[in-house]
């Protein structure tokens, strides 16, 4: 048998109940034995004004984002560890994929290797490979595309000058 709730989960208050509930405050009794009510209300109205509502912060930093940027039209897939298909166009000069941040980096396929670059940490890296040639099963790791490609710089290729424009990124000699 179901038992309808007394009302939507939408309707609880983190703030009364479970972890993010504040603690209760312990009572205070004088010498004789006599509980000091008005302390504790004090002492309950004060640390309510003193103290914002309790909000749970992240303070670890994100990871640096890679970004797949096509500089002429390249066909690209890219599948994630289980071999799932997670994206998959043909990528137009300045068309780019931000690669999602899992523990089994996805690894991408292209059939035209010279027309895409990575983009890391305001940096370009690549050309995956030689224009005309296919490309299969590249894991896009930023540590492992740091140690297989050199950074190059923008300026060399007018696609990747046009994307660093676009992007607010500074295109260095």
């Amino acid at each position: 048998m179901l038992v309808a709730r007394d009302a939507p989960i939408s309707t609880l208050d983190p703030r009364s109940v479970g972890t993010m509930r504040a603690p209760a405050l312990p009572e205070v009794q004088d010498a004789d034995g006599t509980l000091l009510a008005s302390i504790t209300a004090s002492v309950i109205a004060n640390s309510a004004s003193a103290q914002p509502d309790a909000v749970p912060q992240v303070l670890e930093s994100m990871a640096p984002a890679l970004t797949v940027v096509a500089v002429r039209t390249s066909w690209v897939q890219i599948k994630d560890a289980s071999g799932t298909v997670i994206y998959e166009a043909t990528m137009q000069p300045g068309d780019s994929w931000e690669a999602p941040l899992t523990e089994e980096p996805p690894r991408l396929r292209t059939g035209e290797s010279g027309a895409i670059y990575f983009a890391m940490n305001q940096k370009f890296y690549g050309p995956v490979g030689k224009s005309g040639a296919i490309t299969s099963n590249l894991p896009l790791s930023i540590a492992s595309l740091q140690e297989t490609y050199l950074p190059v710089q923008a300026s060399s290729e007018a696609g990747l000058v046009r994307y660093a424009e676009a992007r607010g990124i500074a295109v260095v000699d």
